[in-house]
């Protein structure tokens, strides 16, 4: 068994709503490298990277994670940790290859410098992160929490149209709305099952 089934399932049994995610964004990154014409190599490390983006929220309390309401200023900055711990968790003689270390690493960088842990800039930040990042802020924003609602379909491309080119890697932006418009994104998944853990239904499904 490699490290990344490892680590997936040591996530999924700790916390199924974060295993859940992840499983979406892993399939929406490698149908974004796919779309972006990346090599098959490259588009599989984004889908694992994908798998376990979120593996420093094993350090995160589960009563934080899911919390319903506001978190203290000390949470949210907690929370803002988890790239690190993600990275920490790997010992070097069980890392994965590079580009899964800088996805679980950079994945909450932004390229104008405003994202976390290291307030990283374009140039600086891995190109399969910066892929993951939009998976990860799109589905996050479409999918309900439980703390909000989810977002509709509009609401959530505004929000990654409104960053393209100063938050979020340009073309990755444009690839999922191409996706979307071509209802590529159930193809993805279907390439790449996922494991649900409830019935949440997202906007992009709606279409016909």
């Amino acid at each position: 068994m490699d490290t990344i089934t490892v680590l997936q399932r040591a996530i999924r049994l700790r916390d199924p709503h974060t295993a859940h995610h992840q499983d979406r964004v892993a399939a929406m990154s490698a149908a974004l490298g796919i779309q972006l014409g990346w090599d098959a190599e490259r588009i599989e490390q984004a889908r694992r990277g994908g798998l376990v983006h979120d593996l420093g929220k094993l350090a995160v309390p589960v009563s934080i994670l899911n919390r319903p309401g506001p978190l203290s200023s000390n949470e949210y900055e907690l929370i803002k940790e988890h790239p690190i711990f993600g990275v920490q968790v790997l010992t070097e003689d069980q890392r994965p290859p590079s580009d899964v270390v800088m996805i679980i690493e950079q994945h909450h960088e932004r390229l104008d410098g405003s994202g976390y842990p290291n307030h990283l800039v374009a140039s600086d930040i891995n190109e399969s992160a910066q892929i993951v990042a939009i998976a990860d802020v799109f589905e996050a924003m479409t999918s309900r929490r439980s703390y909000r609602l989810e977002n509709t379909l509009a609401a959530s491309l505004d929000e990654l149209h409104a960053g393209r080119g100063t938050s979020y890697h340009g073309d990755g932006v444009d690839a999922l709305v191409a996706l979307i418009e071509g209802h590529a994104l159930d193809e993805a998944q279907d390439a790449w099952p996922i494991l649900p853990v409830d019935d949440v239904k997202y906007p992009w499904q709606d279409s016909p």
